[in-house]
């Protein structure tokens, strides 16, 4: 197996991850279980899942059961040392959790300590935005999202706001305590995970991102 260091972080992820999303609807907990200690068996390391999982189909009352599941093997193995765990929060619109409300610092630690419990585990590898507040030509939005209508300045603000703050994890329960860090040093992104459609190319992607500078009201 090829492994890729992950941005800049000190871990080492297995060039192809285990996806889970079917684990609570088209597989049961033992397949899931299964999944992983064959993946494990070939020097896959990597395990991709997410709060909304599992899906096909989606529905408010199996959302997290993916999570559950790999719960139940991390307690079973006894191994959790061995896998890179990467998780998702929801966005904005998703009404199967939190009613559909957007990305905030409140959402966040909401999403993360549920995560943390269902996979009975003390911290995530890696934690991502699974599609932004701002939206994206992903999820079904590839005919009709239009970025024209997106106020930069807001966006920017936005992401300063979600900036590491110290008051969403404590010395005991999150998975960043505040003496991990020197002063003035917050954790950073270890990678972007882009949600792009491939209607686009990378030219045209460009123009469109940069559509409201130049345009006129």
């Amino acid at each position: 197996m090829i492994y890729k260091q992950l941005g800049r972080t000190d871990l080492n992820v297995s060039l192809l991850c285990l996806g889970s999303m079917t684990w609570g609807t088209q597989n049961t907990a033992a397949e899931g279980h299964a999944q992983i200690d064959m993946a494990l068996d070939h020097g896959i390391n990597f395990i991709d899942t997410a709060e909304m999982y599992p899906t096909n189909p989606l529905s408010k009352e199996t959302q997290g059961d993916t999570e559950r599941v790999i719960g139940q093997w991390v307690e079973k193995s006894g191994r959790r040392d061995e896998v890179i765990i990467a998780t998702k929060v929801s966005g904005e619109g998703y009404m199967n959790v939190r009613d559909g409300a957007p990305i905030s610092p409140a959402t966040i630690r909401t999403a993360l300590e549920t995560s943390l419990r269902s996979m009975r585990t003390d911290y995530v590898d890696l934690y991502q935005l699974h599609w932004p507040n701002r939206g994206s030509y992903m999820f079904r939005k590839n005919w009709h999202y239009d970025p024209t209508s997106q106020d930069r300045a807001a966006t920017l603000a936005r992401c300063a706001e979600l900036e590491y703050d110290d008051d969403l994890y404590d010395d005991d329960g999150g998975p960043y305590a505040d003496d991990d860090f020197e002063e003035d040093e917050t954790p950073s992104e270890a990678g972007l995970s882009s949600h792009l459609s491939g209607m686009w190319g990378a030219d045209e992607l460009d123009e469109v991102g940069d559509v409201d500078e130049g345009r006129e009201d």
